[in-house]
Parts: structure tokens; C-alpha cells; sequence
């Protein structure tokens, strides 16, 4: 999930709260969910990191949107080690 995508002019603090409260919602969420033959909810793992990205579709014959820069990385680092 992006948030807060603007361009530089266009600068709201409020874009972190909103991420924040986006990402313990949906883990408050997982908690309600059940799954078949099990007594045991999904686990979420959210990492959340503000900085500059780029995006593009990537594909020649299935095409992805994709976001690219360290934000994402470090992003995504965050969440796999968390």
C-alpha cells in the first residue's frame, strides 16, 4: 500500500497517521478471520517507511504495476525481518 503519493508541493503530515492507522486496522482485522479447519488467525507483518519512490508497469506479456527506490526496499526489509 502507497500513501500519501503527491508531489512535492503537496506535503501532509497526516499521511503517516494515515498509514499507521491503516496498518493496525488491517491487523486488527486478521484477528477476525477464520480459517477452515484451524483455530488459529492470520499474522500480519507491516513495515512502513516514508521517502521518495518511482513507478512503472513492468511486463511484455503480463504487465505489473510496480513501485522502485529504497523507500520500497527498506520497506519491505522492515516487513520480512519484523
Amino acid at each position: 500500500v502507497v500513501g500519501g503519493v503527491q508531489t512535492i508541493r503537496d506535503v501532509s503530515s497526516s499521511n503517516t497517521k494515515q498509514m499507521l492507522d491503516f496498518a493496525m486496522a488491517i491487523i486488527a482485522g486478521a484477528r477476525h478471520v477464520e480459517i477452515p479447519d484451524s483455530e488459529t488467525s492470520p499474522v500480519l507483518r507491516v513495515g512502513i517507511h516514508t521517502g521518495s519512490c518511482m513507478s512503472g508497469i513492468v511486463g511484455t506479456k503480463t504487465f505489473r504495476f510496480c513501485l522502485f527506490g529504497d523507500t520500497m526496499n527498506t520497506a519491505a526489509r522492515m516487513e520480512q525481518k519484523s
